[in-house]
């Protein structure tokens, strides 16, 4: 929740489970020292293409313009991250009749292992894919009529800046 009211809490941490807890299993939650944000490790966000390898499957990586290097680690046999992108996994239905509002039971990304083995292929990107795989300024397009979006930004950046 920390995220929600607060803001982002650390990057690096993740929900470790494919379904929400149950309501009981919240009994007693207010005990834990989540609500602090020195509890987290603030860590830093994925570049573009590394958050991409971690959330694309490889049939979509490239028409997402992923590099060449980068789809064969989600293709080869033998590429230290195969175990990220398998051909087979579960799809819990759980009542649903559209495979579309299924649980997609895929593995959690390592993190520091996606970014260790895409370091080395960071250096050697060309200056075209370099430019792409920063990160840029955050836009937020409006209507100049939208008065509330435009004090609900100027809300944000006054306790962003605090």
């Amino acid at each position: 929740l920390v995220y929600y009211y607060q803001g982002c809490a650390s990057w690096t941490w993740f929900y470790p489970y494919h379904y929400a807890p149950f309501a009981s299993d919240l009994i007693g939650c207010s005990t834990l020292k989540c609500g602090d944000l020195n509890y987290f490790q603030k860590g830093t966000p994925f570049q573009p293409f590394q958050q991409l390898m971690s959330v694309l499957p490889p049939a979509s990586a490239k028409e997402a313009g992923i590099p060449v290097a980068f789809l064969e680690l989600m293709n080869q046999p033998f590429s230290p991250l195969i175990d990220f992108y398998p051909l087979d996994f579960g799809l819990d239905l759980n009542g649903k009749r559209f495979t579309w509002q299924a649980v997609i039971l895929l593995p959690f990304i390592d993190e520091p292992r996606l970014v260790r083995i895409l370091a080395p292929l960071l250096k050697r990107l060309d200056a075209q894919s370099k430019v792409r795989n920063r990160r840029g300024q955050e836009l937020i397009f409006g209507h100049i009529s939208d008065k509330a979006l435009y004090h609900a930004v100027q809300l944000a950046q006054a306790a962003y800046e605090k």
